[in-house]
């Protein structure tokens, strides 16, 4: 017997499949921001099927965000490493 609903792996594709008139409309230099928002969704693709939530594009939207947000992170933290090595006494870096 086969499943009698799809994988959320197999909605997400749908899903995306469902935006390609979006995509096709996009300025070129907008396309690939655009592919990699929906590799974000993916990346969390095992959580959000385990949330299993009523509507897919509310996981899509949260992945997306989730990525966003860890991407801010490393940044922030790159930029205090980066303002502690600036403001370290001369002593340090010779």
């Amino acid at each position: 017997m086969g499943r009698s609903s799809p994988t959320y792996r197999d909605l997400l594709r749908r899903l995306e499949h469902d935006w390609d008139d979006f995509e096709r409309a996009l300025r070129r230099q907008d396309t690939g921001p655009y592919s990699r928002l929906w590799g974000n969704a993916t990346r969390y693709a095992d959580a959000a099927g385990y949330q299993n939530p009523q509507e897919p594009m509310d996981a899509v939207f949260l992945s997306m965000l989730l990525a966003h947000q860890r991407a801010l992170e490393d940044l922030y933290d790159e930029l205090d490493v980066a303002d502690q090595a600036a403001w370290s006494p001369l002593t340090d870096r010779e």
